[in-house]
């Protein structure tokens, strides 16, 4: 088995049906035309979200086997456990606030056109199973102010930071209660690390800095933090299951 299949399919876009027209060939996980993934979504929400759309809840639940305590939705279409809930790890939004041309919040965000070209392809790419990855629901999908390690508000949504956050907060020696059934997964955070293939984000053990002031320098580091995952989770002792999921999609 080609490890550079599978993680072709791991840099894949993902995208959910309020992206094209609402039709019967939307009701089925499927590549698109133009070589992206077409994912239905259980998950009950307002709007549709790539992160915990049908194909990538079957993406977790095949690398988080060993962590997760059930299905993570249920038949209603709610999280069974909202100490894991599928989540974004390098977000769009923020770094692209940063840049001028594409309007300083999602609100206003002028169309994809008018940004500069390192934008649209990060903006193209980013929405892939390597970059989606598993975490309480307080940390990453809702922004409350005053959480104290939360992803959004307190880390400028950005994984190194979020990463500093949580070790600073000794948060496998001392796990908030809210969250203690998700960080008592990892031993220390060396092993969180490894169990969410972040291998990309570590330098003899020091955290990568690389948010910064500079939206290009910022994206271009993303994107190889997501390549970096990509190519260990590849490799991982999932490439199998990986494999068959994909192959059952007619995605190989």
């Amino acid at each position: 088995m080609d490890a550079k299949v599978i993680e072709k399919v791991l840099l894949t876009p993902v995208l959910t049906p309020n992206e094209h027209i609402l039709n019967e060939d939307n009701k089925i996980i499927r590549k698109t035309s133009s070589g992206e993934i077409l994912s239905t979504q259980l998950y009950s929400s307002s709007y549709f979200d790539a992160d915990v759309s049908d194909f990538v809840i079957d993406f977790y639940e095949i690398i988080y086997k060993d962590i997760l305590p059930s299905r993570m939705i249920n038949e209603d279409g709610y999280f069974t456990n909202d100490n894991f809930a599928g989540d974004s790890m390098n977000s769009f939004n923020t770094t692209a606030n940063k840049v001028p041309a594409a309007g300083k919040y999602k609100k206003i965000r002028t169309e994809i056109n008018k940004w500069p070209v390192f934008l649209q392809d990060y903006y193209n790419f980013c929405s892939c199973l390597a970059n989606f990855w598993l975490l309480p629901v307080d940390l990453g999908r809702r922004i409350q102010i005053g959480k104290p390690i939360n992803k959004a508000t307190n880390a400028g949504d950005y994984m190194d930071k979020f990463l500093l956050k949580i070790i600073s907060e000794n948060v496998f020696a001392n796990p908030p209660k809210a969250y203690a059934q998700y960080f008592k997964c990892f031993s220390t955070f060396e092993d969180f690390c490894d169990k969410h293939f972040l291998y990309g984000y570590l330098d003899n053990n020091e955290i990568v800095l690389y948010s910064s002031n500079n939206p290009e320098s910022i994206v271009e580091n993303m994107t190889n933090m997501i390549k970096k995952r990509a190519r260990y989770i590849s490799k991982s002792k999932y490439a199998n299951d990986l494999h068959k999921l994909f192959s059952m999609y007619n995605l190989l």
